[in-house]
């Protein structure tokens, strides 16, 4: 169903710790990982931020993070929906370092991932 589409990948997304089939959790797991590391792989999370990214990070090239880092430095003044969607990155972040696209990259040589 068509229709279901936008609800598919979130759902996973949220439910991926209780996917039991390898490859369909390593497929979730990347489509995670883009998603934090740019905030147009997440539709739903784009979707509820698009008026806050153009307010606040206008100037800021997607990828590496780098919208959600600009969202997080206005956490105060973002819309409700938004602020609700970067809170669930950050949720995701924190249970992962590969997900956090900074501290992946400043720590990756003294990790085994």
């Amino acid at each position: 169903d068509p229709s279901l589409s936008g609800q598919i990948l979130p759902c996973l997304r949220k439910n991926h710790a209780r996917i039991g089939t390898p490859a369909c959790k390593r497929e979730v797991f990347r489509y995670i990982k883009q998603g934090t590391y740019n905030i147009k792989f997440m539709s739903n999370n784009y979707k509820a931020c698009m008026g806050d990214v153009l307010h606040f990070c206008s100037d800021v090239r997607h990828g590496q993070g780098r919208v959600h880092e600009c969202l997080m430095r206005h956490r105060s003044e973002l819309s409700k929906g938004c602020a609700l969607a970067e809170m669930e990155i950050q949720k995701v972040q924190a249970t992962d370092i590969r997900t956090h696209p900074k501290a992946y990259s400043l720590c990756k040589h003294t990790l085994n991932l």
